[in-house]
């Protein structure tokens, strides 16, 4: 067989084989269409720009700027942990994957927690639940904290807990977060602030609310370029 030959097959069998995970993870996932004045919990912690490009952009300009190959593969590991969280706990679990919403003035904020537990001494308790690939150098990222803040006060101002679980061997640390009334203030005027921009039909500057979310490499948004260009200078 000519070696060119097998090798344009391969490359397409493999990108066939790709395209059906992501069509079959998308399927398994929360994917549903927000409406315009509607923000998902998942993403509100973060840049708003990158929110607004989210929303804003038509799908062929999207796919100008694809996710990174390897976040695939971290949001599939993702989600079969957390199926199997979900059947492990049970004896402890009150509910799993359940839709919760903010309406706030005019705009909502809509997610899904992971888990709700009932603890012996604690009481009720909402788990999120992050991958991670080395457990020895965990700490809570604000965001994803911020992200537990909103199901916390979606359920009653109760207590949450990040749950980080090392996907090569399902070793987990845990982070307990009391609510925090002043913090939540703090997110819900940053929705504010990009659901003002939204209604103007404007884009916001590009403000990302961490330094890893931007520049850091490998993680670098998606939009990166959108934003900064190929000389790395902010563009309007």
């Amino acid at each position: 067989m000519n070696e060119n030959y097998q090798a344009m097959n391969e490359e397409e069998l493999r990108r066939l084989i790709n395209q059906l995970i992501i069509a079959h993870s998308k399927e398994q996932g929360h994917n549903y269409q927000a409406a315009p004045n509607q923000y998902r919990a998942s993403s509100i912690p973060y840049c708003n720009r990158k929110i607004a490009l989210s929303r804003q952009l038509s799908e062929e300009e999207l796919l100008e700027y694809p996710e990174e190959e390897h976040l695939v593969g971290v949001s599939i590991a993702g989600q079969l942990i957390h199926d199997f969280l979900e059947k492990a706990l049970e004896p402890i679990e009150l509910s799993a994957e359940e839709e919760v919403r903010l309406k706030i003035g005019d705009f909502e904020i809509i997610g899904h927690y992971d888990l709700l537990l009932q603890v012996r001494g604690i009481g009720k308790i909402v788990v999120d639940v992050k991958t991670c690939s080395d457990i020895t150098k965990v700490h809570p990222k604000e965001g994803h904290l911020r992200q537990l803040l909103f199901y916390q006060a979606a359920l009653g101002e109760i207590q949450g807990a990040l749950l980080y679980v090392e996907r090569n061997t399902l070793q987990t640390k845990l982070f307990v977060q009391e609510y925090n009334k002043e913090e939540f203030s703090k997110l819900v005027l940053k929705v504010a602030k990009l659901h003002s921009y939204m209604k103007r039909e404007e884009l916001p500057p590009p403000e990302p609310e961490f330094d890893y979310e931007c520049i850091s490499g490998v993680g670098k948004c998606r939009f990166y370029q959108y934003c900064y260009g190929t000389n790395n200078q902010p563009m309007a």
